[in-house]
């Protein structure tokens, strides 16, 4: 009897892991896009604030300030010219993995109102290339999600031991 209840309870708790594996995953597909583009819009980078812009990239996000995304300034440095970029930042589960990519559709129109020739991921190439370092995590973000899964994980743990 006492062999037979062990046992429901350690298929349980296998369960029990693999659902919250998977509420890990999803969840973090959704929230991983969404901090790097809130710190990326506050103007921060993998290792600090994001570089200051030239005076040229200032001139010319004063001259077309009227295509500015609502998120930026011309002065501003958080890669948010027209707001495409951050907004293009995408994760999905594959493989029990959570894959960060920025969809590769052509821009619609850059900041000077012209249509689009690059794609976003073109752009965020050319951005980082520039010393624009933002898409990927910071240690401090990565401690904090595994903070979180770690809580989910127990969480759903302690369900199994309560019943």
């Amino acid at each position: 009897m006492a062999n037979e209840l062990l046992a429901k309870k350690v298929i349980s708790l296998k369960l029990a892991q693999r659902i919250a594996v998977r509420r890990v995953l999803k969840e973090f597909a959704v929230l991983i896009p969404e901090l790097v583009k809130a710190r990326t819009i506050l103007g921060g980078g993998l290792t600090g604030s994001l570089p200051n812009l030239k005076p040229s990239t200032i001139r010319n996000r004063t001259r077309y300030s009227t295509n500015l995304s609502s998120d930026t300034s011309p002065s501003e440095s958080n890669l948010t010219g027209t707001g495409q970029l951050l907004n293009a930042i995408q994760a999905k589960v594959t493989e029990g993995k959570i894959v960060v990519t920025v969809n590769t559709k052509k821009r619609k129109n850059e900041l000077s109102g012209a249509k689009g020739k690059l794609t976003n991921n073109e752009v965020r190439k050319y951005a980082e290339d520039a010393g624009f370092n933002f898409f990927d995590l910071t240690t401090d973000e990565r401690q904090e999600l595994i903070d979180l899964a770690e809580k989910i994980i127990i969480d759903e743990i302690k369900k199994v031991f309560s019943t």
